[in-house]
């Protein structure tokens, strides 16, 4: 008589939880890549704006447009492929996200900078990579652009 090998659905083989790992670490890095290259977006389209005589604060809106309009795509279509299902309730998701993103960059910079005594620059970027990876991340893996929404 064979003896049968039950593998509970609980606990995954090794080679799956590496597998799973290596995606996730995947995912991880490659949405830092998106938000840096959006970020490169917002500045340039905000600097050439500004270079062509737009007023400043068009300009900044302008280019925060478009970085957040590089990195839905990016990561809609590139990293957590999500293209599939339908854009509006992503873009909703990703809009709210961003909307509480930037108040936890705000007042984390405030934090830091205000009541810590950092140096503006060094507080800012610091609030940033938090709230990028406490934050963003997790948000845009397991709330915008999670798996299975129907189409």
């Amino acid at each position: 008589m064979a003896a049968s090998r039950v593998v509970s659905s609980s606990v995954r083989p090794p080679a799956t939880r590496r597998a799973a790992w290596l995606r996730e670490g995947w995912h991880f890095a490659a949405s830092q890549a998106s938000a840096a290259l959006a970020s490169a977006v917002d500045v340039v389209v905000m600097e050439g704006l500004i270079l062509f005589g737009t007023a400043y604060g068009w300009a900044i809106l302008a280019g925060h447009v478009a970085g957040g309009v590089s990195d839905f795509a990016t990561k809609r279509t590139l990293i957590f492929r999500t293209g599939d299902q339908r854009p509006w309730p992503q873009a909703l998701r990703y809009l709210l996200a961003w909307a509480a993103s930037l108040l936890f960059n705000l007042a984390l910079a405030r934090l830091l900078v205000g009541q810590l005594g950092l140096a503006p620059g060094v507080g800012v970027l610091a609030a940033a990579g938090l709230v990028g990876v406490a934050w963003n991340y997790p948000v845009h893996r397991l709330y915008v652009f999670r798996a299975g929404d129907a189409r």
